[in-house]
């Protein structure tokens, strides 16, 4: 992780060391419903297929509009590639790009762990390259697969005694780092291979497990650089077509997402797991939205929804096992008003339409994405550093990141520039740097760096 000064007190970047908070709850006083303050100053980016389409127009566009949210959509700039490349294996890869570093009008420096920080892209491949170009802003990021992502296969990452992996990812199957594995693919539309992972395979829509659970371990290591962002990750929709293991794979992926997704950042690339540090990313359990759930109030009480009075919500529950997992209707996209109940949850309000397909009471749902926008809002701010300068002598403290291990760097260019250790023996405990002589250098920019 990097934290960046700049001589003239311009901060560019830091570390994030606030302390997570669970999300799934099935108290809610500590979530604000409200519609939060300059709502309309909220870019929604809603990335999709097909049945992220449908969603969009049985009810979530109309429900976000609604609450005050400004959609991509209701500005003026037309898209190119934002809904391209949509299967589980792009998003680590699209994200790793889209939020990179502009360096002139062709190319962009994308960073991330193990990657050569003058690896330059030609801008076209971007799917987002009207943002990259500032044509139109990105507060909210949600992200969904299409539906053929729900094809799963079993493979998994398997947990020891301890909690710790003992298989299903590079490091533990390969002793290859995980970041290696996950940045060996040079573009957005090329598939993995079993280079640097024996398991690792990984063209089409169709995925592991262990795949899918590594790649999105890497992704929170993208979003904790951004902040400033709100990334919201949907599972795909469960298909009536998919074997009963299939089904039972999509499920468990949409549970893993749900509930341990943010206890397993992994920084290292090495299967150290640690919470993740912010309150900008979140799951939507779309999978769970759009399913027959089954008659199991245990499971309904999991759930990151909010129904009004509280659990259990038994709303969605069908007696019948052979639905689980699998939608109710459409062979790959969910009915209309699984959508719209979908879109009450999501946004609030009363859901109407699945008393005549489940023979249960209405419910009525607080605002998830109120809840999730304030609580990002909301949450624990990253600590700074701070730079000093007395006469030429420069100086960083960096008390508020805690105990670790700590490198300081410099470079004269921000963009094309090369990070280099100031002069010293590094890294170092302390969380202060006592400075060097800057006269005569120039615009110099600083970075500490957590080992």
């Amino acid at each position: 992780m990097k934290h960046v000064c700049h001589v003239g007190c311009l901060l560019i970047a830091y570390v994030f060391t606030a302390f997570f908070t669970p999300l799934l709850h099935a108290e809610f006083d500590e979530y604000n419903f409200d519609t939060p303050q300059n709502v309309g100053d909220l870019v929604f980016n809603f990335f999709h297929h097909s049945c992220g389409d449908n969603l969009l127009n049985d009810g979530l566009r109309s429900g976000l509009q609604g609450l005050g949210y400004t959609l991509h959509s209701q500005i003026g700039e037309t898209y190119v590639y934002e809904n391209d490349y949509t299967d589980y294996r792009h998003w680590y890869k699209r994200f790793q790009r889209e939020l990179g570093i502009k360096i002139d009008v062709k190319h962009y420096r994308y960073e991330g762990p193990g990657v050569t920080p003058t690896h330059e892209i030609p801008a076209d491949s971007f799917m987002l390259t009207w943002y990259e170009y500032g044509a139109e802003r990105m507060d909210i990021i949600m992200f969904k697969p299409c539906y053929p992502g729900s094809h799963v296969s079993s493979y998994d990452t398997a947990y020891g005694a301890n909690g710790g992996v003992v298989a299903g990812t590079p490091y533990t199957d390969d002793g290859v780092n995980n970041f290696a594995y996950l940045n060996s693919s040079d573009s957005v539309d090329d598939g993995y291979t079993d280079a640097h992972w024996s398991h690792g395979d990984w063209w089409g829509a169709d995925s592991s497990l262990a795949q899918l659970k590594v790649a999105y371990r890497g992704m929170l290591n993208i979003f904790v650089e951004h902040p400033n962002l709100l990334f919201i990750a949907m599972q795909g929709p469960p298909v009536v077509s998919l074997s009963d293991a299939e089904a039972s794979n999509c499920r468990e992926f949409a549970r893993w997402l749900r509930e341990d997704w943010l206890h397993e950042y992994d920084p290292t690339g090495t299967d150290t797991f640690a919470e993740y540090p912010l309150t900008n990313v979140c799951t939507f359990d779309f999978h769970n939205t759009v399913a027959w759930t089954g008659d199991d109030p245990v499971l309904d009480g999991r759930y990151a929804w909010f129904p009004v009075g509280g659990f259990p919500d038994d709303t969605l529950d069908t007696t019948d096992p052979e639905e689980l997992g699998e939608n109710a209707g459409n062979e790959d996209h969910p009915e209309s008003w699984l959508n719209q109940r979908t879109a009450v949850i999501f946004c609030g309000g009363t859901d109407t339409w699945s008393q005549s397909h489940t023979g249960k009471p209405q419910r009525s749902y607080y605002s998830w994405i109120n809840a999730m926008v304030n609580r990002w809002k909301s949450g624990p701010s990253p600590p700074r550093p701070t730079i000093a300068r007395v006469g030429n002598t420069v100086s960083l403290d960096w008390q508020g990141f805690g105990s670790g291990q700590y490198t300081v760097q410099c470079t004269h260019e921000l963009i094309n520039g090369t990070w280099q250790d100031v002069a010293g023996a590094w890294p170092i405990t302390d969380t202060t740097w006592g400075g060097e002589d800057t006269s005569g250098i120039g615009k110099r920019y600083y970075r500490v760096i957590s080992e």
